[in-house]
């Protein structure tokens, strides 16, 4: 069986699951606003609108670990007038109250961190690095710290807007906030209308029901540098019993869902901690809602049985018309003897094939694959011509639960796991890609290039000697898909078709008189079908011909020019070198890359290199560097260095780039002229710093040495860092 790192898994998966994106970039909003905005009605009992405080700069974040936060002040509390309110009811505004609610905290015996400032600004410098120690209950004995808790609580705990004599039944409330909320999470308007009845609030209690035993299942969860993946887990699904009087108003329960992992109620000094499931790192959930949403709620223990006796406890209510949630009472969970035998992604699949059922294949397959580590089995191999039957459907019935996607990647994911045991299935699983990648649907041929390509670099970096079979087999049925998108697709599909066929090689010698006639041409996809045979055909003079024409056409120059010193440089160092400088003057920064890679070889190259460096920008630095390799004395290169020093604004290098001409070490010293000019005008921090370090680079006698130090030093500031 093949090895594997975790990277390739997760990059194939990021391109396999077409509702999964691994790696992320998280917006955040700010958790303030109306939180049920979308709540039409309510009771006539009711006594405002839910609104959750915004927290303002004063009450920013200093330090916060897990059983504490250290807050920079405490934020006034919020006040009637920052509010607008009008009904249908009404002529002009009505005047606002402001009433507080009360969630679980540390009274229901709820693990709450405690809220601090410093009480002194020195603390506060001290402390506010989390890599220093501190102990908060020591500094709060001392009187160093300040407990502000309930402040914080009072300030931006949740709130109920309401008007002051209270809302008039039939009547429609508009209520706005005044401040600035365009990063808030929850609207800053909400409307909502009064029902002629009150809602009942006598014996509405909220019990808890177990839905059946555990069960282990992949669930996604969040991971750290990632989205996130899926894991195994042994899962109690459970829900709150609404009652029959308050369905009417569902969308405006809260719940609280807590757990205590120590076996049983007897402990009752040990603390609830809330319960919440994230699914990934940006899945932030919503203030009062459950895992499944409208009461449904879960908890997830690890898969293996070590999670033993937990309870749980529950809250829940309509704090529009209460001022605290109903407690749900304790209920004991045993994860000793969970439903499902298997803890692998492939084996919990196998189990849903078994089962027909629908819904649990798709949840099954969906989640197989996207998982980190684990062993596969022998076993799970047999799931596959299931998976591939899967994978082919076109039926309405799969479609609607996207299996057709999710099974391709499981797929893909156990080529990559047992190459040898699933080499029989490669080649069917190619030609669905190569159905894909000539669809009419540009996204969905996009995507299937990119599977392929996924999977194509997996298997060819796999360890399994029957890796690279299994590569050659998913290639040979896509490479027509591959030549019909570079010589027929769009632009991107044509360069990324392109990248294929030149990374796999000699695997695609069958393209090569196809690709050699795309070749002739002067358009973007010539130059795509030139960069292909690179890999098939690289010392093949037909090849170098067309690479030397492409190199005198404005829009293939570049990767023509790049193209040809890879399969050329080695023979004809001349001829590539002139490219090079030809496309660098042209302003190719790869090309002025590749020039420095092989600088002692291009001094012809010389002229091109400095005029490109005192361009100033990315290539002007590039071109620096690549200068630094074959300075050797000459005095071209020292005297546009020079220049570089006393170079006026725009066309100076950063200070750091500045800083290399130290490698030059005493040749250097040919640059004391320009230091001592550019001494007598100003100068910014960090010139200042880099023309010290060059300084001390040329080992100049002590007495000059500290003469030009202290001359710098005492140079005018130009008032710039930089």
């Amino acid at each position: 069986m093949t090895t594997y790192t975790m990277g390739a898994l997760m990059m194939l998966a990021a391109t396999m699951w077409p509702q999964a994106a691994l790696a992320c970039s998280c917006n955040f909003a700010e958790e303030a606003g109306f939180i049920h905005a979308d709540m039409k009605q309510l009771p006539a009992n009711a006594c405002g609108a839910l609104f959750l405080p915004t927290r303002p700069p004063q009450a920013s974040i200093l330090r916060a670990e897990g059983d504490f936060v250290i807050y920079s002040g405490v934020p006034r509390a919020l006040s009637p007038s920052s509010f607008t309110m009008t009904s249908t009811l009404d002529k002009g505004p009505i005047p606002v109250r402001i009433t507080r609610v009360t969630l679980p905290g540390a009274a229901d015996g709820i693990a709450a961190p405690r809220a601090f400032r410093f009480a002194s600004a020195a603390d506060r410098a001290r402390f506010r690095v989390s890599s220093r120690p501190l102990n908060w209950q020591a500094m709060l004995r001392a009187g160093r710290l300040i407990d502000i808790s309930a402040a914080m609580q009072a300030a931006t705990g949740l709130v109920r807007i309401g008007p002051t004599a209270g809302f008039k039944a039939g009547a429609r409330y508009a209520i706005a906030y005044q401040g600035p909320s365009a990063s808030w999470r929850y609207p800053a308007k909400v409307e909502h209308a009064i029902d002629a009845a009150p809602v009942t609030m006598t014996g509405a209690d909220y019990a808890l029901a177990l839905d059946g035993r555990p069960e282990r299942k992949m669930m996604a969860r969040p991971a750290g540098g990632s989205c996130g993946y899926a894991s195994a887990a042994t899962v109690q699904d459970f829900h709150y019993v609404v009652p029959d009087g308050l369905k009417r108003y569902a969308g405006a329960i809260l719940y609280f869902s807590a757990i205590r992992a120590d076996g049983g109620p007897t402990k009752a000094s040990t603390p609830f901690a809330q319960l919440l499931y994230q699914s990934n790192a940006c899945d932030v959930p919503k203030l009062g809602a459950t895992a499944r949403g409208n009461g449904a709620d879960m908890i997830l223990m690890p898969c293996d049985g070590a999670g033993g006796r937990v309870s749980i406890r529950g809250w829940a209510g309509m704090l529009e018309v209460e001022d605290t949630l109903r407690p749900s009472g304790i209920t004991g969970v045993d994860f000793a003897n969970p439903k499902g035998a298997s803890c692998t992604g492939f084996g919990m699949l196998k189990q849903a094939l078994a089962s027909g059922n629908k819904e649990r294949i798709a949840q099954a397959v969906c989640m197989t694959g996207h998982a980190q580590g684990g062993e596969l089995s022998a076993g799970d191999v047999a799931a596959m011509p299931d998976l591939l039957k899967l994978a082919s459907t076109t039926s309405a019935a799969s479609a609607s639960v996207s299996a057709k996607g999710c099974a391709r990647a499981a797929l893909a994911t156990l080529f990559i796991l047992a190459p040898a045991q699933s080499r029989a299935f490669v080649e069917p699983f190619g030609k669905l890609l190569a159905q894909d990648m000539v669809s009419s649907d540009a996204k969905l041929a996009r995507d299937a290039e990119e599977r392929a390509y996924a999977l194509l670099n997996n298997l060819k970096s796999a360890s399994d000697a029957a890796a690279p079979a299994s590569a050659n087999t998913l290639l040979r049925p896509i490479l027509p898909a591959l030549l019909a998108a570079l010589t027929g697709g769009a632009s991107a599909q044509s360069a990324q078709a392109g990248d294929m066929i030149a990374t796999f090689g000699k695997d695609a010698a069958p393209l090569v008189p196809a690709l050699l006639a795309a070749a002739q041409g002067d358009g973007v996809r010539a130059g795509h079908a030139a960069h292909a045979l690179t890999g098939i055909i690289g010392d093949d003079p037909r090849l170098h011909q067309v690479l030397l024409r492409h190199a005198g056409v404005a829009a293939l120059r570049e990767q023509a020019c790049l193209d040809y010193n890879d399969v050329a440089g080695a023979t004809n160092p001349d001829k590539a070198i002139a490219l090079l400088t030809e496309a660098a003057r042209h302003g190719s920064g790869a090309a002025v890359d590749m020039l420095a890679r092989h600088a002692r070889k291009a001094r012809s190259s010389t002229p091109v290199l400095i005029g490109l460096m005192e361009q100033g920008g990315e290539s002007g630095r590039k071109a620096l560097e690549a200068l630094l390799v074959v300075a050797d004395g000459e005095p071209a290169v020292l005297a546009a260095f020079a220049r570089q020093i006393g170079a006026g604004p725009g066309k100076e290098p950063f200070s750091s780039t500045l800083e290399k001409l130290a490698v030059l070490k005493q040749e250097g010293r040919a640059l004391l002229p320009a230091i001592e000019a550019r001494m007598k005008t100003p100068v910014s921090t960090q010139r200042r710093a880099a023309l010290k370090v060059l300084i001390v680079s040329m080992a100049l006698p002590p007495a000059r040495a500290r003469s030009l130090l202290a001359r710098v030093g005492q140079a005018k500031s130009n008032g710039e860092y930089f």
